[in-house]
């Protein structure tokens, strides 16, 4: 598990928006203003690592080593953990959803010149394909990859919604020439 942590955390760094906390749990000393804040925040299911980042970014970590569990399992299991995952990348990363909506865009561009290209080759070669088939391929590739497109399109507007709809504030620390 430390291993698939390890690589999560570095994905999560690269396609973050901001910077998040590596390796930290949701223990911690907070400054009652931070306090203040998480309690302003109304999301039924927030990511606390990312939450706390977005809030502030003078955030000390301290190092320690943690024992091993003497008694018990933990409640976190592999679904948790996925879970806990994919929140974090949905809620601080557009770049998945921006990845497949270039990629339907690019697919699309390209089964419609592929299309062009059955289409010509059809009426130039006209005993060479099978009845059916050229028309076949050209729809199925040009339908799939307009869904695509579209579904990362849909997905933008959910993304926005999501981004306008939290309510998340920023502490500043000081004001300058205000």
């Amino acid at each position: 598990m430390n291993f698939i942590r390890r690589i999560f955390y570095k994905v999560m760094k690269s396609i973050s928006e901001l910077p998040l906390l590596v390796n930290a749990t949701g223990a911690g000393l907070f400054d009652r203003k931070i306090v203040e804040e998480i309690r302003k925040i109304n999301d039924p299911y927030p990511y606390f690592r990312g939450l706390i980042s977005e809030i502030t970014s003078e955030i000390k970590l301290i190092p320690f080593h943690q024992p091993k569990r003497e008694r018990g399992k933990t409640k976190n299991n592999l679904y948790t953990l996925y879970d806990i995952g994919v929140l974090g990348i949905i809620k601080h990363s557009k770049l998945p959803l921006r990845l497949i909506t270039f990629i339907g865009l690019i697919t699309s561009v390209l089964s419609f010149f592929l299309a062009i290209i059955f289409f010509f080759r059809k009426l130039f070669d006209w005993e060479r394909f099978d009845v059916g088939i050229a028309p076949l391929i050209i729809g199925f590739f040009f339908i799939a990859s307009l869904q695509i497109f579209l579904l990362g399109f849909i997905g933008e507007y959910v993304m926005n919604i999501l981004t306008q709809t939290r309510n998340v504030q920023v502490i500043e620390k000081e004001r300058i020439n205000f």
